[in-house]
Formats: structure tokens, sequence, C-alpha cells
């Protein structure tokens, strides 16, 4: 299956589970994703100075079409870009990362938890737009706070490879990325904050964890000291935790 007809299944799965519902808004969601990818250790021998799990960031962008069920229900479907990798450390300062490409369809629905009314004025201030008010109160931050849980559809891009890097005249490390499964799903959660301003969607700030089912690549480590070798095998579920900042740009409004 090509990744434009996994797309389409998406927003066709979307538009079956929104037919349940009282229909209201249709949004286009665009959006930045700052991944920080999650490894996981399959083997190793005894090492002080071997670190994996390094914490790197990789930008990357996002499209989504976001539904407006009810007033606690969102549903989205979409499109994801961004990288993960496979990283380690030898001896502090010397890192190494093999990055992946990978390119996800997500499918999710939102519930509201909260609504989230901070810092009360009795006035409006001059330099903020015109709040919601409640009780006569202006507020300066107002926004939804709502749980989020899905499943994703992926496809990684990586080639397998064989690096070797010379740390000095005794030690020699050679790297071998071996790719496993191009195709992955996995399943994800986390909170949502939605801004908003007299009942208008402004600013959408998701953190979530996503944790892939199937492995799809692996990275074979030996290094030569000597007459002593040491190995260690890493792998990658294409799992990372993530902070997404979207915009959401209401399309059409339906009426019951």
């Amino acid at each position: 299956m090509h990744l434009p007809k996994k797309l389409s299944c998406l927003i066709f799965c979307l538009g079956i589970i929104t037919t349940a519902f009282a229909q209201k808004e249709l949004y286009f969601r665009p959006g930045m994703l700052l991944n920080s990818p999650v490894e996981h250790l399959i083997h190793k021998d005894q090492h002080t100075a071997f670190r994996y799990n390094n914490h790197n960031l990789y930008l990357g962008w996002g499209i989504e079409f976001f539904y407006r069920a009810n007033n606690k229900t969102d549903i989205y479907a979409g499109y994801q870009n961004s990288r993960i990798d496979i990283n380690y450390s030898l001896y502090g300062s010397h890192r190494y990362a093999a990055s992946i490409e990978q390119s996800e369809f997500p499918l999710a629905i939102e519930w509201l938890l909260k609504d989230v009314r901070l810092f009360p004025m009795s006035e409006r201030p001059k330099f903020f737009g015109k709040n919601s008010t409640a009780h006569g109160y202006y507020f300066l931050a107002l926004f939804r706070l709502k749980a989020i849980t899905g499943i994703s559809l992926s496809h990684v891009t990586t080639t397998e490879g064989i690096e070797s890097v010379n740390y000095g005249q005794q030690i020699f490390v050679r790297h071998y990325i071996l790719p496993q499964h191009f195709q992955n799903f996995s399943v994800f959660g986390g909170l949502s904050l939605q801004f908003y301003n007299r009942k208008r969607d402004k600013l959408h700030l998701t953190l979530l964890y996503n944790q892939g089912l199937r492995r799809v690549a692996e990275m074979e480590i030996k290094e030569y000291r000597g007459r002593d070798t040491f190995s260690a095998r890493l792998g990658s579920r294409g799992s990372y935790f993530a902070a997404q900042l979207k915009v959401p740009i209401r399309l059409v409004t339906f009426k019951s």
C-alpha cells in the first residue's frame, strides 16, 4: 500500500467516526513537532563508558484535519514527518547517532478533562485581547485541558550501512545499521492544551508519548581496544516523546 492510500484510509475512517456525532466544526491544523526518540538495549557487554538514549531532539512538521464533534470530544487524522534515531556515546564526548526518517499517519480522539481559566482580572487589560468572561472577570489565560489517545501507522526510511570511527591508536569502533521493518504501528497518549479567546481556538499545544509496536531498526556496535572487544546492540521501535505546537484554522461549521 502506497503512502497516499494510507492517508486516504485514515481520512475515510475519520469520516465514518464523525457520523456518530452531532456535527459541529472542521479545522485544518498545521503544526511543528519536536521529538525526542527513545531506543532500547538488546544486549551489551560490560562497559562503564557506554551510554544510550542521549535525548537528541528532532524538528518535524505535520498537518491534520481536526473535527470538533461536540463540546467535549475532538477527533483528528493527518500526516506527520520527523526523524528518530539510534544513538550512543563512548567516553563522554564521543557520540554517534543513526538518524531515521519516519512518516506517520495518526488517528486520535481527544476528550475534555477540564476548562481552565487562569489569572482573573476585574477589568480587561489594554494590552490583551478581549477574552471570555465569567462572573464579571476577564482571564489572561484560557485553555481546554484534554486527554489524547490514538493509533498511528508509520513508514520508516533507513538503509543498511557500516561506519567506522577511530578514537585513537588503540581504540577502533565499527557500527552496523540493520533495518528490520519499514512499516510499523504505534499507540500514543498524552495531553492537549487548547488555548482560545472569545470562544475561538488560537493555539494547540500537545505533549505525548508514542510507543511503536515493532522494531524498525537495530544498531550493532563493536569496539576493538587492543586485544579486547566490546559489543552492544541497540534497537528502535520508532518510539518518542514529543511536544507539538499547532495552529487550528476553521474551515467550515456544520449546523445540525
